[in-house]
């Protein structure tokens, strides 16, 4: 049994309640004999509709670019922060330099 199958004959069935309109009886095999199938069959479809793609859309929104030149760091403060984070006797608290407000 395909996907195509399982959402016309059970599908349906499932949707309305089985009460209104019965599973088909050919389909369901049910592993316990005292069952009636009813919840392996929603299992099934369940499990089915889940790994089924999406169609795919006729068309797609296309975002413009945001294109941001800021650097994350001035130029002035690149380079005393490279030498403050990288001296041999740079400290283990990098956070307690970074909050100095200048850097000499």
């Amino acid at each position: 049994m395909n996907l195509t199958d399982l959402r016309a004959r059970v599908l349906p069935s499932l949707i309305t309640g089985t009460s209104r309109h019965a599973l088909p009886r050919d389909l369901i095999r049910p592993c316990d004999p005292a069952s009636d199938g009813v919840l392996e069959m929603l299992s099934l479809v369940g499990q089915a509709l889940r790994f089924e793609r999406p169609p795919t859309p006729e068309s797609f929104a296309i975002e413009p670019e945001i294109r941001d030149e800021r650097k994350i760091l001035a130029d002035s403060l690149r380079r005393p922060l490279i030498r403050c984070l990288a001296a041999k006797n740079a400290t283990g608290h990098p956070r307690r330099v970074l909050a100095v407000p200048s850097i000499g």
